[in-house]
């Protein structure tokens, strides 16, 4: 009996844990090209935040490691100070290695929210009759011709 009643307690919640609501859409508000791109640039400006942060984190390991690498390493205590080095070394080039995603990734976001203040009217093809066009962010490619 208490197996019984302990499978079908998990079936019931695993019923309602897994459950799926779909959002309904006539409640949510579509957002005008202007608060699309107020949003691209706080994208913009977080992510070059975080790239200068690492760049500069990864340029004062640099610091330490050389500081570390001019004093004097002879004895045994020299050896483990070095191997710290090393790893700051490592982490700072990993550091500042990351950053460049960082700032690639925020002139995108720039360039997302410059393109929608931008409206333009593209043409859905060449060859269109009925000369309808959408407003759209991006290039029209016409395909086989």
């Amino acid at each position: 009996m208490k197996k019984q009643i302990l499978t079908i307690a998990c079936f019931l919640f695993f019923i309602t844990v897994y459950a799926q609501v779909e959002p309904k859409k006539d409640v949510q508000k579509q957002k005008t090209n202007e608060e699309l791109a107020q949003y691209y640039r706080q994208k913009s400006k977080k992510q070059k935040k975080t790239g200068w942060t690492l760049l500069g984190s990864g340029v004062v390991l640099y610091g330490v490691t050389a500081l570390a690498a001019t004093r004097d390493l002879d004895n045994v205590d020299g050896e483990v100070q070095m191997a710290a080095a090393m790893i700051l070394f490592s982490i700072g080039t990993a550091s500042s290695a990351l950053s460049i995603p960082f700032f690639i990734a925020g002139s995108k976001s720039k360039r997302n929210a410059l393109l929608l203040l931008q409206q333009n009217d593209i043409r859905i093809g060449p060859e269109n009759r009925s000369n309808t066009t959408i407003r759209s962010v991006g290039i029209g490619i016409p395909l086989g011709r």
